[in-house]
């Protein structure tokens, strides 16, 4: 499969995978669940067939996420909490779907960027440069950008 066919089943997934990796929708999540519409244009998620390891060269921030645990209809208002050089900055973010976000320090993954909205993986970074994906979110916020870091992650 090819790096931006990879890439679409990462973003357009509300939630972590139901069976197997947790950075893509399982066959049941794809036939009974929503996925969200976004197009990748560019961003992949490449494979290394030797290491049996699916991965992505990505730009990232660490924050605190809130007000996305409560499920209800609609798009969903919170807020990511970003500790910086200057300080702290927040960005409003939403949640365009119905899976529950709880409260936390997330990485998120700006995976999207030329976008809008700007869409975002969050998850958690892990040892061994892996990420573990729990959602997916939307900013209008283009200065989350100034702020992020190009890492390397191994999907799981």
């Amino acid at each position: 499969m090819h790096g931006n066919a990879r890439a679409r089943w990462f973003v357009s997934c509300p939630e972590p995978g139901g069976a197997g990796p947790k950075w893509r929708p399982s066959w049941h999540q794809v036939m009974t669940k929503p996925m969200l519409p976004y197009w990748t244009n560019g961003s992949e998620v490449d494979r290394d067939e030797t290491r049996d390891e699916d991965w992505c060269d990505v730009q990232c921030v660490e924050g605190f996420v809130w007000g996305l645990a409560v499920v209800e209809a609609g798009v969903r208002p919170g807020e990511c909490i970003v500790k910086c050089d200057g300080g702290t900055k927040q960005f409003r973010i939403t949640a365009p779907h119905t899976y529950p976000i709880p409260e936390d320090i997330y990485t998120l993954i700006h995976f999207l960027p030329y976008e809008s909205p700007h869409v975002c993986i969050i998850g958690r970074s892990l040892p061994e440069r892996r990420f573990e994906k729990v959602s997916v979110v939307e900013t209008f916020e283009k200065d989350l950008l100034d702020i992020t870091e190009r890492r390397q992650y191994i999907l799981i």
